[in-house]
């Protein structure tokens, strides 16, 4: 059980990790995005003693940093799978139903407008 354990804890720390560095080197490249997410963090919290994970699920520049960050470096060796949207889509000529998860095997860079643009 505690290699196990062992695992999880490993697993968890360095996909956090390099989420984290992922964006922490975009960000800093971009005095925009800086700029931004400064102002969205300084307009919601005074504190630091303020900022913790319960509160920092409803910031939206935040969160899209995060999940841009994760688009640019997967931090896992597989993409996180993706639900398909009310209304069903269609993807290559085949029709999937909403609700239906998928785990494509690679995003292609033709999905972005700037797929090389944090």
């Amino acid at each position: 059980m505690a290699a196990q354990l062992s695992d999880v804890i490993i697993a968890g720390t360095e996909t956090t990790a390099v989420t984290l560095a992922t964006a922490t080197h975009f960000v800093t490249r971009e005095p925009e995005v800086l700029r931004k997410l400064r102002e969205e963090i300084r307009a919601r919290f005074a504190s630091y003693d303020e900022i913790s994970p319960a509160n920092i699920s409803d910031l939206p520049y935040l969160n899209a940093v995060i999940s841009e960050a994760m688009r640019i470096l997967t931090p896992v060796p597989w993409p996180p799978s993706r639900i398909v949207p009310h209304g069903g889509d269609n993807v290559e000529g085949y029709h999937l139903p909403a609700g239906v998860s998928s785990h494509p095997t690679f995003i292609p860079l033709i999905a972005f407008a700037d797929p090389f643009y944090f």
